[in-house]
């Protein structure tokens, strides 16, 4: 109650903010902002911190027509986030209702290099969202599973170089059809929502 407020994105009056993340020195945050109704979501990297001018360091890592947003801060000085990138050059692969043609996925960045170093992880035919890093450094993540007679969100988990993708929680039965927005409160317990989800992700 006795700390001072600081806005540490002051000079985008007009900008939206979604999800951000504290470095594990506590010295920065990660989020991801869109500076203007016109602009896309961005990966935005901004020190705690104020420099001697009083001013924190405020730098936009990724660029380009999509939306990048929930980014965390992973091992190996590297953020991850939600994209809606297409899987090629010619769009995606997807199976959503209606046939939508965008599905979130998962990429990758360094802290340091931003696009110069995204890194896409594996193609899902429907939306990945909601990460969150685990007590071992993995990525956990929810995913829809749309396809055939399947309809539902489940429990992923990840390195964070993408690698060994691994089904960690709703494959086997579960009380409710969907599960997101998981946090490790102790290693191996995680909180989370369980939804009946009726057509969208978060309903």
């Amino acid at each position: 109650p006795d700390g001072k407020l600081e806005n540490i994105t002051a000079k985008y009056g007009q900008a939206d903010v979604n999800g951000l993340d504290l470095s594990f020195d506590a010295k920065q945050i990660v989020f991801s902002m869109k500076t203007s109704d016109s602009d896309h979501y961005h990966i935005w990297i901004a020190s705690l911190g104020p420099g001697t001018d009083g001013q924190h360091d405020l730098h936009q890592l990724t660029f380009g027509d999509r939306e990048d947003v929930m980014p965390i801060f992973v091992p190996g000085d590297r953020i991850a986030f939600v994209s809606n990138q297409p899987y090629t050059a010619m769009g995606t692969r997807a199976d959503e209702y209606e046939h939508a043609t965008v599905v979130s996925q998962i990429a990758t960045i360094s802290t340091t290099g931003g696009d110069a170093d995204r890194r896409n992880c594996s193609q899902n035919l429907s939306h990945t969202v909601n990460l969150f890093l685990q007590s071992d450094g993995r990525i956990g993540f929810s995913r829809w599973e749309h396809l055939g007679d399947t309809n539902d969100v489940k429990i992923f988990s990840m390195n964070p170089d993408c690698t060994q993708m691994l089904a960690v929680g709703g494959q086997h039965g579960k009380p409710v059809n969907s599960i997101t927005q998981l946090h490790e409160v102790s290693p191996g317990l995680m909180v989370g929502i369980g939804s009946p989800r009726n057509r969208t992700i978060q309903s």
